[in-house]
């Protein structure tokens, strides 16, 4: 979205102010404040759950440029966003090579596991024990064809998921 010069000074949270220009808004999350890079409200709404679907998800797409909206209007529930940095290494210009390069190598989120329940975390584990190919095809197929990914890259993209998959489970599980 564009931010408007006539807006721009507004301090929409205790000293942050809005900039004119592009930003990144959404219509999904009502009240949104987003942060970084810490997760917080953790004992607040079902975040427990949603942290630790955080942690699996950073693991297993290789995470980076951590940023959360919270909305205010919904206990602070959390929400991950803006996943452009994600996937090895650590930027929007991964390629088939560098997937293969860091397929078996872990990546967890390095945060602070206090207050996360072992059952949430064995629950994404159990999820993602269940990703095959199956499952990742519908997916990488939906992949609009003018993007610049080849057909090797996506190919790649969806082993690398598959492969990392059982190995972010186990990790999951023994975080706790």
């Amino acid at each position: 979205m564009r931010i408007d010069d006539a807006l721009a000074g507004w301090e929409f949270a205790p000293g942050r102010l809005l900039q004119a220009g592009l930003s990144h808004g959404t219509i999904e999350v009502d009240a949104a404040i987003e942060e970084r890079p810490m997760l917080r409200f953790r004992n607040q709404d079902d975040n427990r759950l949603r942290h630790a679907g955080i942690y699996a998800l950073y693991d297993w797409c290789w995470g980076s440029d951590q940023q959360w909206l919270h909305s205010t209007s919904q206990q602070n529930s959390v929400f991950s966003h803006d996943h452009g940095f994600f996937l090895p290494p650590s930027g929007w210009r991964w390629d088939a090579g560098q997937l293969r390069a860091k397929v078996d190598e872990p990546h967890p989120l390095r945060q602070e596991v206090d207050g996360l329940l072992r059952e949430d975390l064995w629950r994404f584990a159990d999820e993602l024990d269940k990703v095959d190919r199956a499952v990742l095809l519908p997916i990488l197929l939906r992949v609009p064809s003018a993007w610049p990914a080849t057909d090797t890259d996506l190919e790649t993209l969806g082993w690398f998921l598959e492969r990392r998959a059982v190995a972010v489970a186990s990790r999951l599980r023994d975080l706790l």
